[in-house]
């Protein structure tokens, strides 16, 4: 017995190569962790919207103020406002369903004393290139 250790020890044998099942409960354990990151639950998708493209009567500099006053014409919430210009703004109105969010556009246009134009804004968005900082690109 001394011998066959002897012998496996210069060959390079570990008890996993004489023990097939050890090596399999190894390369579990090994792989456990990657498997249950895999199996995690995706996150949340954001709730249902509309983006629409609206022009106003009078000129906001704040974006905040903005998206407070369109959110009370509109009787819904708002996320990612962004100006186009003084007059142009886009967000995206925040509804349960796409019937509702018809509702809070059509509700938003008849705003006239706030809004001169508000239509779905069906331009497509091209994402920006990812550029490295200096540094790394170099």
């Amino acid at each position: 017995m001394l011998q066959q250790r002897e012998i496996e020890q210069t060959r390079g044998v570990t008890a996993s190569h004489r023990n097939p099942f050890a090596a399999a409960l190894l390369g579990a354990a090994i792989l456990a962790p990657t498997l249950m990151a895999c199996a995690q639950q995706p996150p949340p998708a954001p709730p249902p919207g509309i983006r629409v493209r609206v022009a106003t009567l009078a000129e906001w500099d704040d974006l905040g103020a903005f998206s407070r006053r369109a959110a009370q014409a509109c009787g819904t919430a708002v996320r990612d406002a962004a100006g186009i210009s003084p007059r142009g703004f886009t967000l995206t109105l925040i509804c349960a369903d796409t019937a509702a969010c018809e509702r809070a556009l059509t509700q938003l246009a008849r705003a006239t004393d706030f809004v001169s134009e508000a239509v779905p804004d069906r331009r497509m968005t091209i994402p920006r290139p990812i550029v490295p900082n200096a540094p790394q690109a170099r």
